[in-house]
């Protein structure tokens, strides 16, 4: 039994559903199908019944179910422990990132790394394009990459660190805001502001399609940092990133579902190079804060 085969369990108990658990886990569903089957074959037990329509926990499921959760709350306590920044580096860091991530990640990670180590310093460049980013990283004009995957992958090092949710940002006085969830369906004929020219607009532009909304797109910009300000000033929907905007009294930021827009932010460095210490900091800082948001799920 590997620590592989608990988490998709949870996973699958907690979702009920072979298809989602494996796109929240981010493997195909015959793999976690596989993998499933392969714990419980390792127990002598079946953990869920199998129906056409649904899927159910078994009474030895709902115990193994209980059991894993704490093993695996005790490993993200390990993992939290260990992955605190190293303590007193200095240096110089470059950091590139697309403007999500530069306002999500990188100023909570930095307040990690600096309260440990105030001699280092940092540069940030906010950049559209995975594809420039890993060209940036290979020709060591940048120390440190944030972006979402998929990455090619070539020549660097790639982390996975937490899944990022959509919300609908809005004013609290919009038709929308006492929703507890959102479906993209809901959007139809809505106006909204959405990212212009990036990966994001084409994952919610597909999405949006195969439920067959078509919102009005108002307003199109790179970057988030002026969306709290477009949303308050025009009362239109901005669809975001959960951790992009920060939600002030007069904004609510509703989840969306059905389908559930969903992403991976990913740290990567360039693999055959020798990191200096306030790069391995920095990358002890952004660990951190990745496992206190996968906790907080």
């Amino acid at each position: 039994m590997e620590l592989r085969h608990i988490r998709y369990f949870v996973a699958l108990a907690e979702t009920l559903s072979f298809t989602r658990a494996a796109w929240q886990m981010h493997v195909s569903q015959p793999t976690l199908s596989h993998q499933i089957a392969q714990l419980e074959d390792e127990l002598g037990k079946h953990l869920v019944t199998r129906g056409p329509r649904r899927i159910a926990l078994t009474a030895e499921g709902e115990a193994f179910l209980s059991h894993s959760r704490a093993v695996l709350a005790q490993i993200d306590s390990a993992v939290l422990e260990v992955s605190r920044p190293r303590r007193n580096a200095s240096g110089h860091v470059r950091i590139g990132a697309p403007s999500t991530l530069s306002v999500s990640v990188v100023p909570d990670s930095l307040s990690i790394l600096f309260e440990s180590n105030p001699g280092i310093s940092v540069r940030i460049e906010e950049i559209a394009t995975v594809s420039e980013i890993e060209r940036r990283l290979m020709e060591e004009t940048l120390d440190v990459g944030l972006a979402y995957l998929p990455l090619s992958g070539n020549g660097l090092v790639v982390e996975a660190l937490y899944e990022e949710q959509a919300v609908l940002f809005v004013r609290k006085d919009h038709k929308l805001a006492r929703r507890k969830k959102i479906r993209l369906l809901d959007l139809h004929r809505q106006g909204v502001i959405l990212p212009l020219g990036t990966d994001y607009r084409q994952l919610l532009e597909g999405l949006l399609r195969s439920v067959g909304a078509q919102p009005e797109v108002v307003i199109e910009l790179v970057g988030f940092g002026t969306v709290p300000r477009l949303v308050e000033k025009t009362g239109l929907a901005a669809i975001v990133a959960e951790n992009a905007v920060t939600i002030g009294d007069a904004f609510r930021a509703i989840p969306i579902d059905r389908p559930l827009p969903v992403r991976v932010p990913s740290m990567c460095f360039k693999r055959e190079r020798v990191q200096p210490p306030a790069v391995i900091a920095l990358a002890a800082a952004i660990r951190h804060l990745a496992t206190l948001r996968r906790r907080r799920k």
